[in-house]
Parts: C-alpha cells; structure tokens; sequence
C-alpha cells in the first residue's frame, strides 16, 4: 500500500489486542477490541456507514506484517482493496472519498471500506 498512514482512534489505552467481537447488524458494524494485557480493557469501534469489510487471519499476512508493527491501526486510500471494490462496483463510489481503514490484532486483520469516519469509544470497566 504506497498511502499507508498511521490511524490513532482516541488514544488506545493499549497496543496489543485481539478481536473479541464483530457484530454486522441492521444499524452498522460494530468492532469489539480487548486488550491482551491484565486490564482487559476494551474499546469499540463503530461504522455506521460502511460498504465493505474482510476479516483474515493474521497468520495469513506474514508478508505485511513483517514489514511493519504489530497491533496497529491505519487507513489507505490506494490499495489493492480498493482498487477491487472500484472495480467490482464499476466505479460508482468513486465520489465517495472512500478509506481503507486496518486493524491489525493478534488473532485477525480487519479491513474496512467506508466514507465516513468510525466513531471509537473505550468501554468503561463498569460496564465489561
């Protein structure tokens, strides 16, 4: 991915982490990450606008991944994703200023495709 840029959604109160949930509903996808440390703590990542998702085993991206950091978040707007959802879609989004959005987990990569920005929320220790 030659655009590849760091993605900060509020501070993560943590670096290494795995995908608890994925809820795809009627209202949008709902991503649950956990810490993997004594905290557990965990964060929620929400797009209520998205057009396409994959989810792959991280054992699958030896080649990215070691070619950058573990557990990280980030977006790209010139990718082989991309370049496939234009195509499959014959170009109807392209005034959408779509983003490739990435999280990389310890157990799974999760990529995104949406025009709008997710909304991130920590979930509170009183409510886990």
């Amino acid at each position: 991915m030659s655009s590849y840029k760091e993605w900060m959604p509020n501070n993560p109160p943590f670096s290494n982490f795995f995908l608890k949930e994925l809820v795809d509903g009627f209202d949008g996808l709902k991503i649950t990450i956990q810490s993997m440390d004594k905290t557990n703590n965990e964060m929620q990542i929400y797009f209520s606008n998205y057009l396409a998702y994959r989810v792959t085993e991280e054992s699958v991206f030896l080649k990215s991944l070691g070619e950058g950091e573990l557990y990280k978040f980030g977006t790209t707007k010139d990718s082989e994703y991309l370049k496939w959802f234009d195509n499959e879609s014959f170009n109807s989004f392209r005034d959408y200023k779509l983003v490739h959005y990435i999280i990389y987990g310890s157990n799974k990569v999760i990529e995104i495709i949406a025009g709008s920005k997710p909304i991130v929320n920590k979930i509170p220790q009183s409510m886990l």
